[in-house]
């Protein structure tokens, strides 16, 4: 008679050659009849060869943040010249806000919240956009310094008068810093009018909102430190 192990039942074969399942009296003699079907394991075979290389990965995405760094209007501040504004008329005093960035206070000409009018920042009154000076606003004077259509030569052509609005200004987050140069001998040359010495307001407002450059303003006098 043999015994056999069919995956879940331990069979015995009979003298007539039929196999009846086998209850041993104990689960461990179940266990150890198993074994000496089953056989003991035998020892574990070499490490087969290594496997091929995986594919590569796939290239990481570029990260998308800029790093610019904004202004408390959310505005990007950039190292470039600005080709737009809008009149803050909640702040004391007002502020031209400059779509670089920038913001300017006019020092010599504050403007307070509840004014109806203020010419000289352009509320209220709108400029001509010809390639030509106007007396006020500033705001629109700046704009076509910006855009070309008043370069530094139609300056240095100036009447006296046309100075007559600038004066000091503070700008913030302005392009380039006025610690950049010697200002006392800067000028554009205009003379014979009560506001000549405003002259030097036009040129350091025009450099520090990137408007014109460091060798425009080396030409007209700027000595760089």
């Amino acid at each position: 008679m043999s015994l056999e192990f069919d995956g879940t039942r331990l069979l015995q074969q009979d003298k007539d050659g039929n196999f009846r399942q086998v209850f041993p009296a104990t689960t461990v003699d179940q266990v150890l009849g198993l074994d000496k079907i089953r056989g003991v394991p035998g020892p574990r075979g070499p490490a087969g060869p290594a496997g091929p290389a995986g594919e590569a990965g796939k290239d990481g995405k570029d990260a998308t943040g800029t790093g610019s760094t904004t202004n408390e209007y959310g505005i990007i501040i950039r190292k470039s010249g600005p080709m737009a504004c809008f009149i803050d008329r909640e702040a004391d005093p007002w502020r031209i806000v400059f779509d670089n960035g920038s913001y300017m206070t006019l020092d010599d000409y504050p403007a307070h919240p509840g004014e109806k009018a203020n010419t000289v920042y352009g509320w209220g009154f709108a400029g001509g956009w010809s390639n030509s000076l106007d007396d006020y606003p500033i705001t629109g004077n700046l704009l076509k310094m910006a855009w070309g259509m008043i370069s530094i030569e139609t300056w240095k052509k100036a009447a006296p008068g046309k100075l007559g609005y600038w004066g000091r200004a503070t700008i913030t987050n302005p392009v380039n810093s006025l610690d950049n140069y010697d200002w006392s001998k800067a000028t554009l040359g205009i003379s014979g009018g009560p506001y000549d010495a405003k002259q030097i307001s036009v040129i350091k407002i025009a450099y520090q909102l990137g408007i014109w450059s460091g060798k425009d303003v080396e030409g007209l006098g700027a000595v760089k430190k």
